[in-house]
C-alpha cells in the first residue's frame, strides 16, 4: 500500500477485535425470549401494586364515607325539609352555630380530598343546621275569612235577585214598592262595591311595593 495517501486506511489502527458485535452465551432466539420474559414479569408486578393502591384507596373512600354517613342522615325525599332559622337579630345563637359547623367540617372530612370536601360542604352545614334549629312545622293555609262589607254585598245581592223576581211576577199596580226597594239596595251595593275596589287596588299597590323593593330586577321581568 502507498504510504504518501494522505488519509489513514479505515481498518488501520483497529485491532481485530474491534468492529464486531459483542457476543454473549446466549443466542438471539434465547436473548429475545430472557428479555420478554422480564418484561412481561415487570408489567405483571406493575399491574399488581397499581391494584393494591386502588384497593387501598377505595377501602380508605368507604372508611371515610361510612364515617361520615354515620353523622350525615340525609332526608329520604330529594326535597329537603326547610329549616326553622332564628331570626338575624339573636347573633350568639348564629355564632354557636357557625362553631358546630367547623367542628364538624374538621372531624369528618378534615384530612380528605378537595373532591370529597366539595362534594359533602353542604350536606354537613344542612344536616348540622337541622340538628341544631329543627325543621319548620307545616302550617295548614285556612281560607281568607270574608271581611263584613264582603257579607253585606252577598246579602244585598240576593235580595236584589228576589226583587227582581217579584218585579217581574207584580203587575204595573205592584211594580212601584219593589222597585223603589231595588233602587235603595241597589246604589248600597254600588257604593260597597266601589269601597271594596278601592281597598283591593291598595293592596295590590302594596303588594307591588314590596315585591320591588325585595327584587327590582325581578319585578321590572
Amino acid at each position: 500500500m502507498d504510504r504518501d495517501y494522505p488519509y489513514p486506511h479505515p481498518h488501520e489502527g483497529q485491532s481485530k477485535d474491534q468492529g464486531k458485535k459483542p457476543q454473549t452465551n446466549l443466542s438471539n432466539k434465547e436473548y429475545v425470549q430472557t428479555h420478554g420474559k422480564n418484561k412481561k414479569h415487570k408489567i405483571e408486578v406493575d399491574k399488581t401494586l397499581e391494584n393494591q393502591s386502588q384497593v387501598q384507596n377505595h377501602s380508605d373512600k368507604e372508611i371515610l364515607a361510612e364515617n361520615r354517613n354515620d353523622v350525615l342522615r340525609h332526608p329520604s325525599s330529594d326535597k329537603r325539609q326547610k329549616i326553622n332559622f332564628p331570626p338575624a337579630s339573636s347573633g350568639k345563637q348564629l355564632e354557636d352555630l357557625d362553631s358546630k359547623i367547623v367542628l364538624k367540617i374538621d372531624s369528618l372530612i378534615g384530612k380528605s380530598t378537595l373532591e370529597q370536601k366539595l362534594a359533602t360542604f353542604g350536606d354537613i352545614v344542612y344536616q348540622t343546621c337541622l340538628d341544631t334549629f329543627g325543621a319548620k312545622q307545616h302550617q295548614t293555609k285556612c281560607p281568607p275569612q270574608r271581611s263584613r262589607r264582603q257579607l253585606e254585598m252577598d246579602t244585598l245581592r240576593k235580595q236584589k235577585r228576589k226583587l227582581k223576581k217579584q218585579i217581574r211576577a207584580a203587575s204595573s199596580e205592584e211594580m212601584n214598592g219593589p222597585l223603589v226597594i231595588w233602587r235603595q239596595l241597589k246604589a248600597r251595593h254600588s257604593a260597597l262595591s266601589r269601597a271594596e275596589s278601592a281597598r283591593e287596588k291598595r293592596s295590590q299597590k302594596r303588594k307591588n311595593q314590596e315585591r320591588f323593593i325585595r327584587d327590582p330586577f325581578q319585578f321590572a321581568r
